[in-house]
């Protein structure tokens, strides 16, 4: 299948078409009783700065991040090096999380997974390219992922990994 249509697969971040947000957009519902949070920037690593730079840029010429000037919630990035070398920018949610109202949607655990699959003769499994940045995060949410770095503060337009609900909207 992927010799054979391979425009329907994203290999890049260029590549990905995205979810219709007419469908399903991500939301992030806060505690009213809850104050913003902007985190001090932390130090990083100057070895890291040029693969972090290059990696921020992919982003944002792929629309998934934006330069954001003001928001009253600002995390820290935090590059977390890959076996491969590469780098991946993690986001501090920690404090947009504790604030977050959370979705109670039912998630299975492993062990049901397994239980319903059991006996079966064939089992396939997709792994989606960047799949959390392929759903949009509502427009008025947008600010609440803002994150900053030395070369200014960026959002996510696009569902970031580690925000406490992304797990249920996917």
């Amino acid at each position: 299948l992927c010799q054979e249509f391979p425009d329907v697969f994203a290999w890049s971040y260029e590549d990905l078409k995205g979810f219709n947000p007419n469908l399903a957009q991500h939301t992030i519902e806060l505690d009213p009783n809850t104050k913003p949070v902007r985190q001090k920037q932390r130090p990083v690593n100057p070895h890291m700065e040029p693969l972090m730079r290059k990696e921020l840029d992919k982003l944002i010429e792929s629309a998934i991040i934006f330069p954001i000037k003001h928001s009253s919630w600002v995390a820290n990035l935090v590059p977390v090096r890959k076996k491969s070398g590469e780098i991946r920018l993690c986001v501090d949610f920690r404090d947009l999380n504790r604030a977050s109202l959370k979705d109670h949607y039912p998630l299975p655990s492993m062990e049901q997974i397994l239980q319903v699959v059991a006996g079966s003769e064939r089992f396939s499994l997709l792994d989606g390219y960047s799949g959390f940045n392929q759903i949009m995060v509502k427009e008025e949410d947008q600010f609440k992922t803002a994150f900053t770095t030395k070369w200014g503060t960026y959002a996510y337009k696009k569902m970031p990994f580690g925000l406490s609900n992304a797990g249920a909207t996917f």
